[in-house]
């Protein structure tokens, strides 16, 4: 059982954090920083990446060129900008005008129940063995990662349905 426990906290982690990995890289992290800005002020790298999430996020999901430029449209504003989208378009997809939850965020949302089935009995495992604080340790950022991740991606989508097709969810 706990070579089970082992292995399925190694795997679940492994997984949320490949979800998790543009968060982590550099232009992640611009992004970011750029949308906490309230001026809306760019310098041409922040704007060259701005625009490349923007076109990679248009040409995976094939929005029209009045659709993107809606979204272009949306870079004055960077608060509202969906940054998590732009920098994760797979959990989405498009059903008609409209965009849903994907096979991606589905697995994203499995992987977080798993982490919750598991995380009590590794934790209770830890009593007994010390070493497997490390597997609840792992199991709590895992999951707190991977839920923060939802939960942009289901704001992100109600906010781009409701500038693309005008009404909200």
């Amino acid at each position: 059982m706990g070579l089970f426990l082992v292995r399925a906290t190694a795997v679940v982690a492994l997984l949320i954090l490949y979800f998790v990995r543009p968060e982590l890289s550099d232009e992640g992290s611009l992004l970011r920083r750029w949308s906490r800005d309230n001026s809306g002020d760019t310098d041409s790298v922040t704007d060259s990446i701005i625009s490349e999430h923007i076109l990679r996020f248009t040409c995976e999901h094939g929005l029209s060129e009045s659709e993107s430029r809606l979204l272009q449209g949306m870079r004055t504003r960077p608060t509202m900008m969906p940054v998590t989208l732009l920098l994760h378009p797979g959990p989405v997809q498009r059903e008609g005008k409209r965009f849903v939850r994907s096979v991606r965020q589905n697995t994203l949302i499995g992987a977080l129940v798993t982490v919750a089935v598991i995380f009590p009995l590794v934790t209770g495992m830890a009593v007994e063995h010390p070493v497997m604080w490390l597997g609840a340790v792992i199991n709590l950022a895992a999951f707190a990662a991977g839920a923060n991740l939802v939960r942009h991606c289901m704001s992100d989508t109600s906010l781009v349905n409701l500038v693309l097709t005008g009404r909200g969810d």
